[in-house]
Order: structure tokens, then sequence, then C-alpha cells
């Protein structure tokens, strides 16, 4: 089989488009345990990627349970690659922002078969600020995304995202002249004209 055969030769990433065509020879849980006992963490992700394009959008336990372990896997490499350079952050042309990239581009793919709940603990325990504001502004939890950029000293910011559509009237700012008297505490008025 070409599965076994890749993977026999040490190319995982290859034998991963293989292994997540079939269900028939081996299980999900034996291949899964093939990439983990190698300790091949990249290709297991890649794996549980293509074994997501073949899913039936009717597995919907399945589709969410994946999504969640292929988030911890990206947020494990993230913090590999963190530690392993510590200049990775910084360096705009590095694998490390090519990851966020990615992985941002997985989060929006998945934000509605992601547990929202489950998916902001984990951004928050990774210490994924950025990610877990970009998740929140995803599902329209704004509240998380206006806190923030309050805390950072981001008036502008904060305001950008009260006036989108879509933003429920009790958090939006009042347009200058309207009678809407809902004001944010955290913000002074001389922030909000700068």
């Amino acid at each position: 089989m070409q599965a076994e055969s890749a993977f026999s030769s040490k190319d995982f990433f290859r034998s991963t488009s293989f292994y997540a065509k079939i269900s028939y020879l081996l299980s999900f849980e034996e291949i899964t345990l093939k990439f983990i006992s190698v300790n091949e963490q990249d290709a297991l992700r890649t794996f549980l990627l293509r074994k997501l394009d073949n899913l039936s959008k009717d597995d919907k336990f399945q589709i969410t349970m994946i999504s969640t372990w292929t988030t911890v896997l990206y947020l494990d490499k993230i913090n590999r690659l963190l530690l392993e350079d510590d200049s990775a952050s910084s360096d705009h042309g590095s694998e490390y922002q090519s990851l966020i990239r990615e992985f941002r581009a997985f989060l929006s793919d998945s934000k509605d078969v992601l547990d929202e709940a489950t998916t902001m603990r984990l951004l928050e325990s990774y210490g994924r600020v950025d990610e877990l504001v970009f998740f929140a502004s995803l599902k329209g939890q704004y509240e998380i995304v206006v806190h923030h950029y309050i805390q950072q000293g981001e008036a502008k910011k904060a305001l950008e995202v009260l006036r989108k559509n879509g933003v429920p009237l009790d958090l939006q700012v009042p347009v200058p002249g309207s009678t809407c008297r809902n004001v944010l505490p955290n913000i002074n008025r001389t922030e909000i004209r700068s």
C-alpha cells in the first residue's frame, strides 16, 4: 500500500494524503498513533487537515474533535518555534509568521465547527492574545475585542470595531448628534477625538 510505503521511507507528508483517503485498512486512531510514535507533529497536523477535507458535513462530532486537535497542534508548533528562536516573532519572513497566517486561515475556515468556549480557553492558555482577539472577532464576540483594544490604549481601533455593521446596538458608540446615551466608560473623550 502506498501510504505504508511512504511512511516507511520517512516521506511522512506524502503518506498523509494516502492515509487521509483510506479508512478501511487502518483506523483513524491507528494512523494518528503512527505519526505520534515517530514524533511527527507537523505530519499529524497535515493528516488531520486532509482528513477534515474528506469528512462528510454530517460527521459534526468528528469534525469538531479533529478541528480542536488541529488547533492544539498549531498552538504547540507556534510555541515550539518561539522557543527555538527568540527572534521568530519579530522576523516577518519567518516560518513563524507563515504559520500564524496559516493558523488564522484555519480559524476562519473552522469558526463554525470549533467549540467557541473551548477554542477561546485554548488560545488563552497558550498565551495567544492576538489570535484570541481574532477568533473573538470571527465569532462576533465584540465585547472581548473592544475590551482588548481599550486595555491596550487603542481607542481608535475599539471605535472601529464598534462602528462595524453587525455590532449589537448596546455596544455601539453614539454618533455625534444622535440621541443614544451609551458611552464607553473606559475611553475618555480626548482619546475619542484624537
